[in-house]
């Protein structure tokens, strides 16, 4: 999961989830906005795509992320 915020030059929050995982997995990601997970806390939304890795390498961001892993989708359903 990458986590950032939206940022002027990104188009919509779907550019937005492509350009953070990219910035700190090194991946480039195809997203299923099928799959779309919105919430809103306090004074802004929170938004949530799956996505696949479709080119790069991984190269985690050391000041973002401390580890990296595969894991099927259920696991994430399932972790609460």
């Amino acid at each position: 999961m990458a986590r950032g915020r939206r940022e002027a030059k990104d188009e919509d929050d779907v550019a937005a989830g492509k350009r953070e995982s990219y910035e700190e997995t090194g991946y480039v990601t195809d997203i299923d906005e099928r799959y779309r997970i919105e919430e809103t806390a306090f004074d802004h939304a929170m938004v949530a795509f799956i996505g696949y890795p479709v080119a790069g390498k991984l190269q985690p961001d050391p000041k973002e992320i401390i580890d990296a892993k595969w894991v099927f989708p259920r696991t994430l359903w399932n972790s609460g």
